[in-house]
């Protein structure tokens, strides 16, 4: 649907009315989020980065069906603290 919109206003306007109709729509969409959305009314402090990385060895731990990035599950929690598992994968 995106290429035959781009193609009709091409036709119609040029190729750079492409770019400004896209800019126009994204602009007309974040705008109509930011009015219609709730503001984030969460009153705690938001968790350190440190946090959220450790969060993934106990969300791998207790969710077995989560898929892991390198295709099976590692020897240990983290990949960076593994011997050389990083060096093994591309």
């Amino acid at each position: 649907m995106a290429r035959t919109m781009a193609g009709l206003i091409a036709d119609l306007a040029g190729w750079r009315a492409v770019y400004a109709s896209s800019t126009l729509a994204s602009f007309a969409m974040a705008t109509l989020a930011w009015m219609l959305l709730p503001n984030d009314q969460r009153r705690e402090r938001p968790h350190s980065y440190h946090a959220a990385v450790a969060s993934l060895a106990i969300l791998s731990a207790d969710e077995p069906r989560v898929p892991h990035p390198f295709g099976h599950r590692l020897s240990c929690s983290l990949p960076s603290a593994c011997s050389g598992a990083a060096s093994r994968y591309p």
